[in-house]
């Protein structure tokens, strides 16, 4: 085993610090399943025609297509990964048996995961016996298979699983990632890329942040003209591409809550007409002008439009960072100040009064839906307290503590953003590292940061619904967005999922971390290294 230990050098005292250049964990799981009994033994597998699903009553093959859409995923993409050719048993090893049982039916084809998705499972492997993976709902099997997958490993060449009971279920029910395809347009391969390496990390939330001031890559039916803010007409999703990605996430129960930000970030709203307010020379038009009843009319019909596309039942609305506009839109369009002298507004009222009308839409539209803000909506205007609240205040020297505090207070359910915004790079293992980068002070690394530190009580404790990573697109695209999001959110994943004092120690997190990024990488996905210098059995070059 290749190890560095950094220890006296010139008579400097340095912290010891060991680690395996290469994978010393052995068919571990990431994230953390809360309850694991392992059996020291481990059981051989034959190659890739080694595992068979075998639903058990009430589950059958012909009343759960997305058991057989996720068996077929699994047996040809994911279970024996390319660690190595492994040879053949002198004395080939039975056929493994995974016995599958659902407790609830299966759901149909219409029928998609949402808030309160129920992931937890029970998974068993002995020697001598079948495998099998109970839980009451299919999500719950799902990730049971990934945890299955992840025990199988290599040795000496040859395909092993790890025996072990285990009983798992996620710490917060809300866990994802970000995607901001308003900055730079993210092919449907892609995304669809990374909603596969979200399964793998049990995370189950996709945030779509699809448009934002520089581009409208969303096509809309009612109203086509909004496509002039794309980048190109190559540069669009087209209901097709949303309706693959959607199904695709479904299959591996991952929800995809999309986001249409108001107020602010629209200029590339410009192909309604009069919906941006007037600027200054110079300044770009990136605030709506909300004095005008007819876009709030156009705001009704867009948003009927995306509700009847995009099943998940949180609705993202937005409505941050508005005061970049104010002085140079809303206190210089001579029809908007007209109509704040007239009311007594000033524009801090005004945007309330937006807020208000918005969440009054989605209201009527739809009494299904949760709206999500972000906090700037909260301080400015607190929403009714059926509104979920993200969090994002930024690090360099500003605290997200306080103002989770502040909203659980007010009696409001919330998630964390703020700690893991994941396109801040630095040169080191930022996963367990704190320090500056250039753009934010992390002071807390996110392997560290938990969502309940904020002095909550237990009540508030059950107001924070989890947390999501952020990969904000202004420096990211289809090139670099994946190895730059994994296996730092990875991390993420496991301060959401697992048991907070199990997972304590980032240094015994290493080497599982790293087993888990080679498994990514041998699976064919592009896996930055996240410890430093070491190396995988199947390299980047070799897999993909």
């Amino acid at each position: 085993m290749n190890i560095v230990c950094l220890v006296f050098i010139f008579f400097v005292f340095l912290p010891i610090q060991c680690y395996s250049l290469t994978v010393s964990s052995r068919g571990e799981v990431w994230p953390l399943p809360q309850q694991v009994t392992w059996f020291n033994a481990s059981r051989g597998l034959r190659g890739k025609d080694g595992i068979v699903f075998n639903p058990v009553e009430p589950t059958t093959w012909e009343n759960c297509q997305i058991l057989q859409d996720v068996y077929k995923h699994y047996i040809s993409k994911k279970y024996i990964y390319s660690y190595g050719i492994g040879k053949e048993f002198v004395a080939q090893p039975e056929i493994l048996k995974v016995n599958i049982k659902i407790n609830k039916p299966c759901p149909g084809d219409d029928v998609y995961p949402q808030q309160g998705m129920n992931e937890q499972y029970f998974l068993t492997v002995r020697n001598d016996e079948d495998a099998r993976i109970e839980a009451d709902e299919i999500w719950g099997v799902i990730r049971g298979i990934e945890t299955l997958s992840q025990l199988i490993y290599v040795e000496d060449g040859y395909y092993y699983i790890k025996a072990v009971t285990i009983y798992d279920y996620p710490r917060f029910p809300v866990r994802g990632f970000l995607l901001d395809t308003g900055r730079h347009f993210l092919a449907p391969s892609v995304i669809m890329r990374q909603i596969d390496l979200a399964a793998q990390n049990k995370l189950n939330l996709f945030h779509w942040h699809i448009v934002d001031n520089e581009a409208f890559p969303y096509t809309s039916d009612v109203f086509p003209n909004l496509s002039i803010g794309a980048f190109s007409p190559r540069h669009r999703y087209s209901k097709s591409n949303i309706q693959e990605i959607l199904k695709f996430a479904r299959m591996l129960g991952i929800r995809v809550m999309i986001e249409f930000d108001t107020p602010g970030h629209v200029a590339s709203w410009k192909g309604q007409p009069g919906f941006l307010a007037k600027c200054k020379p110079g300044a770009i038009p990136s605030i709506m002008n909300p004095t005008i009843d007819d876009n709030y009319k156009f705001l009704t019909e867009l948003l009927k439009e995306v509700v009847s596309l995009f099943p998940e039942k949180y609705l993202f609305l937005g409505g941050d960072e508005s005061v970049f506009w104010y002085n140079d839109c809303w206190k210089f369009d001579p029809e908007i100040v007209a109509y704040m002298k007239k009311y007594n507004f000033n524009v801090t009222a005004l945007e309330a009064l937006h807020v208000s009308k918005v969440s009054h839409i989605v209201d009527e539209i739809s009494k299904e839906h949760t709206r999500l803000y972000w906090q700037d909506s909260f301080i400015k205007y607190n929403p009714d307290d059926k509104a979920v609240i993200g969090v994002w205040t930024p690090h360099a020297g500003k605290k997200w503590q306080p103002v989770m505090k502040q909203i659980a207070q007010k009696g409001h359910k919330v998630v964390l953003y703020a700690c893991w915004y994941l396109n801040y790079i630095a040169y080191r293992d930022d996963w367990i590292k704190p320090g500056k980068n250039g753009q934010g002070d992390f002071e807390t690394p996110w392997y560290d940061c938990d969502p309940h530190e904020f002095g909550a009580t237990e009540e508030e404790k059950t107001l924070v619904l989890g947390g999501v990573a952020s990969m904000w697109g202004e420096l990211v695209d289809g090139a670099n967005v994946e190895d730059r999001l994994w296996p730092r959110a990875s991390a993420v994943a496991e301060r959401l999922w697992s048991d907070k004092a199990s997972t304590s120690s980032s240094e015994a997190a290493r080497p599982r971390l790293l087993e888990h990024t080679c498994r990514m990488i041998g699976r064919g996905f592009r896996a930055q290294p996240a410890n430093g210098a070491s190396f995988c059995p199947v390299d980047v070059g070799m897999a993909l």
